[in-house]
């Protein structure tokens, strides 16, 4: 790929840092190949310039190594300055890729010399070619510190943007929405949410880590469909968390901006591990992503020093120009891959009129997403270029660049005339369409929406097949998400707006299924990204799925027990109880110490008021000053009258129906038996194979009712089957995604 402008501006930083005498000039575009020597890939790439003092050296040839023939004393690295650098040479755990590690680092602004002879190793019973290559350190370099820098424009303003002191963020309110009762208070600083819509969204809860104004405290927050927290942790003084998510391997990543390092939580919330880049970079807060196969990409934004009075008129001698780091470590923690901005962009390839190339400051890249592809190769999200990269994962080269407002834009958008600018979270779908947040700065008219292209990468065509605008428009001016569902609806997190909704959820048909809103009139709140995933806590479990009452006369009160479960080695203290349906109360006594890997045993008592059926959900809570961990459990209890004849029992057995039926999402199944029985309740599909067991067990005389969510299940007709007592009944579902 093209180099436009760099190697220029590296031979004069090069000069100007070593008194006037040229150290050290890149080769031309043409040589800066990684294949050089007949080398797959090799890190840092030959006479490459600004390397960090504390880097690892990468030798890929291009096929499986045999780690028996690996000889370490056939590879030589010197420093022009430092001398012989002794260090550990090794495969790495992919036995593709050879690692050295020097036992020291080099010295700022030397050439170090890596030399080998044949018989470095071998591939395939063939040993691999000599190598004879330089690079350069960086003469000086800035303070390295985690990207905290907003995205927000600096120079122009967008209509509609009000300063976060002075705004208020008044929100309608409706009852309940999701805020507990005063005897039920949460940890102070809490950042409270409104539901403003909930129509059938989809299974699993909402995570999100909420920040405003100077982000002096950190939050981590996993939400139900009610607003209602599962998971809340405050860190006082924590500049922050960012790209709270569940990864594929179950485990929760968070990166906390005062430690300069991503964290992973196991489902009782107890940190097991940390993730931090290598080479002597510091982690940038913008992604992590776990590979199925276990190792890590994450990013790191490199400050250099560079002469742009080399670039442009008027460039500062001096600026910090900011370049993107992309790493993939394994998990031993080698740095396998390296991608710098350095090697393949072009200063001038910045296409934000937010960022001067005079300025004294210069953010060049702001990369903010990675994407492993379907081909094993990587997308890159690059804000301040319009830019989506794709990389060659095994070589580092540039396969295309993608972005109608970009610099470079090799693709054609026939029916996208606006393009993307400043975008976030770049997504590849199972279709083989692509997603991204386009957060629309500096277009007309300014708003941000939500984008899926179908990508012809041969012919270079990106054609839109979706886009989400909201009514009115949201502008999120910075961060921002899009996550699809695999029923084919989306959620959209507004990152920066300065107005609700802060995230919408949206049915595969385009209606709304969810939309949240932080709700605070003094603070303006954020969430860099939103996410649903399916998600349960195993620090205390319920023995039950639901709590089932039947049929209650009037003025008659019944009681059930659950037992709740500690799962881990230290005392869980429940603290708090919430119920959403005062027909139900908690008759057990709070606060309740569970003993480590006990139960404990709670009483629920339902009384209804009225001949109806009644559905709640129950919230055991344990709460400290700065944490919330959360259990809940759907209650179903039926008032005498809701359908009865004479009184409390049901006068035939029978299913009554299911609402809603069609359903998107869930149903809730009604059915009647005239004495206790055991009961079985199934979901089977029209070719009578078993779906899923809703219920089977004992169930007493009355009307009662269960929930199928229809979780995985594609559309189509279902059948419900009730057995009990030698009897069955049959009622079909129709389940349209």
């Amino acid at each position: 790929m093209r180099r436009k402008g760099f190697a220029l501006a590296m031979a004069l930083v090069q000069m100007l840092g070593h008194g006037g005498v040229i150290a050290a000039v890149l080769p031309a575009p043409a040589t800066l190949s990684p294949h050089l020597g007949g080398f797959q890939y090799l890190s840092p790439i030959p006479g490459s310039g600004l390397n960090s003092p504390a880097h690892t050296i990468v030798i890929r040839p291009g096929g499986r190594l045999d780690p028996g023939t690996i000889e370490p004393l056939a590879l030589e690295v010197s420093g022009s300055v430092s001398g012989p650098h002794p260090g550990r040479l090794a495969v790495a755990r992919d036995g593709l890729t050879i690692v050295f590690t020097p036992d020291r680092s080099f010295t700022p602004g030397e050439t170090v010399h890596v030399r080998s002879a044949p018989g470095l190793g071998a591939v395939g019973g063939v040993g691999l070619p000599a190598l004879d290559y330089t690079f350069t350190i960086a003469s000086e370099t800035p303070p390295r510190r985690p990207m905290l820098e907003w995205e927000w424009p600096a120079r122009t303003v967008a209509p509609g943007l009000v300063a976060p002191a002075t705004l208020r963020n008044d929100l309608p309110r409706e009852p309940g929405g999701g805020l507990p009762p005063p005897q039920c208070s949460l940890p102070p600083g809490y950042p409270v949410t409104q539901v403003l819509v909930a129509n059938d969204p989809e299974p699993g809860d909402i995570f999100l880590a909420p920040f405003y104004g100077a982000i002096a405290d950190a939050h981590l927050l996993i939400l139900d469909d009610l607003g209602m927290p599962m998971f809340y942790r405050m860190f006082p003084g924590g500049d922050g968390t960012f790209d709270f998510k569940r990864q594929p391997n179950g485990l929760l990543t968070y990166i906390l901006g005062a430690t300069d390092q991503f964290y992973a939580m196991d489902s009782t919330y107890a940190v097991v591990d940390s993730f931090a880049v290598g080479n002597g970079y510091a982690t940038d807060l913008h992604e992590l992503q776990l590979l199925p196969f276990g190792d890590a990409l994450l990013l790191s934004y490199d400050r250099e020093i560079v002469d742009m009075s080399a670039i442009v008129p008027g460039g500062n001698p001096r600026a910090v120009v900011i370049g993107l780091i992309l790493q993939e470590l394994d998990p031993a923690r080698n740095v396998i891959f390296q991608w710098r901005s350095w090697d393949h962009f072009a200063l001038t390839d910045l296409a934000s009129p937010d960022i001067a190339l005079t300025d004294s400051i210069i953010d060049w890249v702001h990369g903010n997403a990675i994407e492993f592809d379907a081909d094993d190769n990587l997308l890159l999200s690059s804000r301040h270029l319009n830019e989506i990269t794709k990389i060659d994962r095994k070589s580092g080269d540039i396969i295309w660049r993608m972005g109608l407002n970009a610099v470079n834009n090799q693709f054609a958008f026939p029916n996208d005339r606006r393009g993307f600018s400043h975008q976030h979270d770049i997504r590849r779908l199972p279709n083989g369409h692509v997603t991204l947040f386009d957060n629309g700065n500096f277009l007309d008219p300014v708003y941000s929406r939500a984008v899926e292209y179908n990508l012809d990468e041969v012919n270079k065509v990106a054609t839109l097949v979706w886009e989400y605008r909201n009514i009115p428009d949201t502008y999120g001016g910075f961060m921002g998400d899009v996550q699809r569902h695999a029923s084919g609806g989306s959620l959209i997190g507004w990152g920066g707006t300065y107005a609700s909704p802060n995230l919408t959820e949206l049915h595969a048909n385009g209606s709304k299924a969810l939309e949240i809103a932080f709700d605070d009139s003094e603070q303006v709140w954020w969430s860099y990204r939103a996410f649903r995933f399916p998600w349960r806590t195993t620090r205390f479990t319920f023995d039950q799925d639901s709590l089932d009452f039947g049929v209650i006369g009037p003025g008659d009160i019944a009681t059930l027990p659950i037992q709740l479960r500690n799962t881990t080695a230290e005392p869980v203290t429940i603290s708090c109880a919430v119920i959403t349906d005062s027909c139900f109360t908690l008759v057990t006594g709070l606060p309740a110490t569970l003993a480590p890997a006990q139960p404990a045993t709670f009483r629920v008592a339902f009384s209804p008021t009225e001949p109806s059926t009644h559905r709640a959900m129950l919230y055991l809570r344990q709460t400290t000053d700065n944490e919330v961990v959360a259990q809940s459990v759907p209650l179903i209890g039926i008032g005498s009258g809701a359908g009865a004849v004479g009184g409390a029992t049901p006068p035939e057995f029978g299913l009554s129906g299911s609402r809603p039926n069609p359903f998107a999402r869930a149903t809730t199944i009604e059915y009647a038996l005239p004495r206790a029985e055991r009961v079985r309740l199934e979901i089977l599909d029209v070719r009578g194979r078993l779906i899923e067991t809703l219920v089977d067990g004992p169930r007493p005389a009355g009307r009662h009712a269960a929930t199928w969510s229809a979780r995985g299940a594609p559309s189509g007709i279902y059948f419900c089957r009730l057995a009990a007592g030698g009897r069955t009944a049959t009622f079909k579902l129709a389940l349209m995604r």
